[in-house]
């Protein structure tokens, strides 16, 4: 059965460079189960994304989680605990590829909330691009 949510997303990027950009999403959303995966569901809103479908696949029992998109602009990135895994990034000019190297993830769900943290690193041909710090609240309304 499929449930309105409200979702809260932070994320912190810290570049090769030092530099740092925080980035916030707020909205709503659906969360529904399927096959021992729960699936957040959200349109979102960030300059340059605007109206793009995103799913958020998590998997509590294996400490995986799996963002997608699929439009002009599609991802697919897996993170999974002490793991490094093979990602890509669709544009229009093809596909880009990155390792993403899970630091640390944890899943705090009951059945009305959740929160997900996750702390990964994404590299490129070998090169560390950024780090990222992110955070997903979500509750059922």
């Amino acid at each position: 059965m499929k449930k309105n949510i409200e979702l809260k997303i932070s994320s912190k990027f810290t570049y090769y460079n030092e530099i740092v950009d925080n980035i916030d999403y707020q909205g709503k959303g659906i969360l529904y189960e399927k096959n021992k995966a729960i699936y957040l569901i959200y349109e979102e809103k960030t300059k340059g994304l605007k109206g793009i479908k995103t799913a958020i696949k998590i998997y509590p029992d294996e400490k995986k989680l799996i963002l997608s998109r699929s439009a002009i602009i599609a991802l697919h990135f897996v993170f999974a605990e002490d793991n490094k895994n093979l990602s890509y990034y669709q544009t229009t000019e093809g596909k880009i590829f990155f390792d993403i190297k899970t630091h640390k993830i944890v899943f705090e769900i009951d059945n009305y909330k959740g929160k997900i943290l996750l702390d990964y690193s994404l590299f490129q041909s070998g090169e560390k691009l950024l780090s990222n710090k992110l955070q997903i609240n979500y509750k059922i309304l």
